[in-house]
């Protein structure tokens, strides 16, 4: 348990180190305004990141964007723009570095752990980049656009057994969600809207007010979205631990 505990504190350490660093890097621009679309800059071609072929879409409503980043080893990656406020999560960590047509540059690869959580103001400050993947293993991220506007939270936080309140933005709270084989978050009561995203493999019983339990099969970077669920509930059902991070929206 002792050296469990070191190694958390360390990896908090390293996240609280490189969170500020790549929101500075990638969230700054120059104030130039990045079209929706596909167009270029200074001769140089660029994509949108819908059209990026290794961020995958997995999913949209009128909330959220979705989409799966899959980097193999010294991939790069097509220039390509983001203009919506993302937060991103780490599934599987390697070492990245980002060259930029707007915004700064990380021309170091900085490695990325995994379980890593960021938010990343592209409205503000749009960015068109390429990304490689410096590290000898796969990378692998989920970004989830966050597409409407900022608004007060009115609810208390979410409140339940292994759910911890990490960070609260004017878009987003995000929590992360451990729970050991057998373990429940009990029944939780808060209305929220969100999305829960794994970051590992597990099996898992989730109910809700008005639903018969369901046992879902968990893999890394799988998700389940969350539309006003008044009631709820996660139980380890399997066999190794279950952690995940949950989003709730205002």
């Amino acid at each position: 348990m002792k050296n469990r505990n070191s190694v958390i504190r360390k990896r908090d350490k390293v996240i609280a180190i490189l969170v500020p660093v790549i929101m500075l890097i990638a969230g700054c621009g120059d104030n130039i305004e990045v079209p929706p679309g596909d167009g270029s800059i200074n001769e140089t071609e660029y994509v949108s990141v819908r059209n990026e072929p290794q961020h995958r879409h997995r999913f949209e409503n009128e909330w959220v964007r979705m989409y799966d980043v899959l980097l193999p080893p010294k991939h790069v990656t097509l220039y390509h723009a983001h203009i919506q406020d993302t937060i991103y999560v780490t599934i599987h960590g390697s070492r990245l570095k980002s060259k930029s047509l707007v915004g700064f540059s990380m021309p170091i690869a900085l490695p990325i752990p995994s379980g890593m959580v960021h938010l990343t103001e592209h409205k503000k400050a749009p960015s068109v980049h390429q990304v490689t993947n410096s590290g000898d293993g796969v990378a692998r991220l989920v970004g989830v656009e966050l597409k409407k506007e900022a608004a007060e939270f009115v609810r208390k936080p979410v409140v339940g057994h292994g759910l911890k309140l990490k960070d609260t933005y004017a878009k987003v709270r995000v929590y992360e969600l451990n729970l050991a084989p057998g373990e429940s978050t009990g029944r939780i009561e808060s209305g929220f809207t969100g999305l829960i995203i794994s970051l590992t493999k597990a099996s898992v019983s989730s109910e809700s007010e008005n639903t018969p339990p369901r046992i879902e099969s968990f893999e890394p970077a799988s998700w389940a979205w969350f539309d006003e669920a008044s009631q709820m509930g996660f139980r380890n059902v399997g066999s190794s631990p279950f952690e995940a991070v949950l989003y709730e929206l205002p």
